[in-house]
């Protein structure tokens, strides 16, 4: 049988909420299942990353929305591969809800190593907790081997990142500046994925970004890769037909 491409498909922020809305009242899909897709789909290219770069570190930073959801959702999926993820909480655990409340508290049951939270602390203290990995004391050690997944903030973030979550921002990109490598989930926390501009001066800048169901609309901008890096685009589990109604347009790539 042959395989027609599909088209890629472009979202605005409005249209990416109506989509999910839509998987659930029209085809009665729950949120959650979307989440595992997600987190499918960044696991997958979280090891490419691993193996080709020979990563050994690896922190994931979770806000407590849905994009954090689906950074806890993927480090169950890592663990699943023998990989001990590091998970930072960006809020404190009761104000995580829904989705990311049910993922939270199953990593919490596996055991995985949860730092608790992010905000309070400087680069360089994340930075040695992330090497106290029961093998390695040298924490002056450079962070080349080091991938961080950003699953702070979504595509829903209309205004300027504020603290605390500012300093979650800041920690990433300080530990990118040393030479970790960064994996955005769905979009880089701080960039309006509308107009692919930083809403306000706090912007994660990733080396790569997996977008889920099409690319945001911002990311069509060519100023907008200086946060994004390469994008690559996933499905979660929705047939291409349906989500085509909601897109701002599709073309082929």
């Amino acid at each position: 049988m042959q395989h027609t491409p599909q088209p890629t498909l472009i979202f605005t922020r409005e249209r990416a909420r109506a989509l999910d809305k839509a998987a659930a009242e029209d085809l009665g899909i729950p949120s959650i299942l979307l989440m595992e897709h997600a987190a499918f789909a960044l696991a997958d290219a979280a090891l490419r990353l691993i193996r080709e770069k020979n990563l050994t570190r690896i922190g994931i930073v979770c806000g407590p929305g849905n994009n954090g959801g689906d950074g806890l959702a993927l480090a169950r999926h890592l663990a699943l591969h023998n990989i001990d993820p590091l998970i930072a909480l960006a809020s404190v655990p009761g104000q995580y809800k829904g989705d990311a409340a049910t993922n939270l508290h199953i990593v919490e049951q596996m055991g995985l190593r949860i730092l608790d939270p992010i905000v309070s602390m400087a680069p360089q203290a994340a930075l040695e907790i992330l090497h106290r990995d029961g093998r390695d004391h040298a924490y002056d050690r450079d962070p080349k081997d080091v991938l961080l997944i950003d699953a702070l903030l979504g595509t829903g973030l209309d205004r300027p990142v504020k603290p605390p979550m500012d300093q979650a921002i800041r920690w990433m990109n300080a530990l990118r500046a040393r030479g970790a490598t960064t994996l955005a989930a769905d979009i880089p926390s701080g960039l309006d994925a509308d107009t692919g501009l930083p809403i306000g001066e706090h912007v994660v800048r990733a080396d790569i970004t997996v977008t889920f169901a099409g690319m945001k609309q911002g990311f069509l901008e060519p100023q907008s890769r200086d946060y994004t890096g390469n994008v690559i685009v996933a499905g979660i589990g929705l047939p291409h037909e349906f989500m085509k109604k909601f897109a701002l347009d599709w073309r082929y790539t």
